[in-house]
């Protein structure tokens, strides 16, 4: 009879569970990078998001991109949250790129060295770099996505960057890419309704 319960239980699970995938376009996109050298200028329009350390003199990129669709899936339980880029060049290896969520608004088309925002400091994660040009990279940002969509962490979007020495860098297509629309950033969600989840594994629990 318990055994019976548990699978309803798991069936309840799985047909709440819905994949949702995030990847805005032109006009949608809300992604930039910011350079060292050139520190008052804005890149909000580029097809491209970049990162890169360097020991040379003021070569850093840090990028920034968000994801506005978010707000429609609030209050909702993540299961699973990738950020996907797709992978332009490469330069180096080894390291590692640093991401967590930014702790301020930032615009589009006014983001630059000076102004851009810093990130929460529990959110800090890191990650091994692509390994190659023209594939996916992907990173697991499930915890950043659950506190946004909990409200417990404003969404101001993903910040990349790597402040470690050494000669490394990837580059990735933006929102802005036209050539192949598939190749844009996109997120990808594995959603269940939040109330499913938890008497779902409370009722696991009283079974034993």
């Amino acid at each position: 009879m318990r055994r019976a319960a548990l699978l309803l239980i798991l069936i309840a699970a799985v047909a709440q569970a819905e994949i949702v995938e995030l990847q805005p376009g032109l006009f949608r996109g809300k992604d930039a990078f910011c350079w060292e050298q050139f520190p008052g200028n804005n890149y909000g329009v580029s097809y491209l998001l970049k990162v890169h350390t360097s020991d040379s003199p003021s070569q850093a990129f840090v990028s920034f991109i968000e994801f506005d669709d978010l707000m429609y899936y609030h209050g909702r339980y993540v299961n699973e949250a990738t950020l996907f880029l797709y992978t332009q060049a490469v330069t180096g290896s080894g390291g590692g790129i640093e991401f967590g969520a930014c702790d301020a608004y930032w615009d589009e088309d006014m983001i630059n060295w000076y102004n851009m925002p810093d990130i929460h400091p529990d959110t800090l994660d890191s990650t091994g770099y692509p390994s190659m040009s023209e594939e996916w990279w992907s990173v697991d940002v499930t915890e950043i996505v659950q506190g946004w969509l909990d409200n417990t962490l404003a969404n101001h979007g993903f910040k990349l960057f790597d402040e470690d020495t050494g000669e490394r860098g990837a580059t990735f297509y933006a929102s802005e890419y036209q050539v192949d629309e598939t190749l844009r950033p996109k997120l990808v969600l594995d959603l269940s309704e939040e109330g499913v989840e938890e008497v779902s594994f409370g009722c696991i629990k009283a079974m034993f």
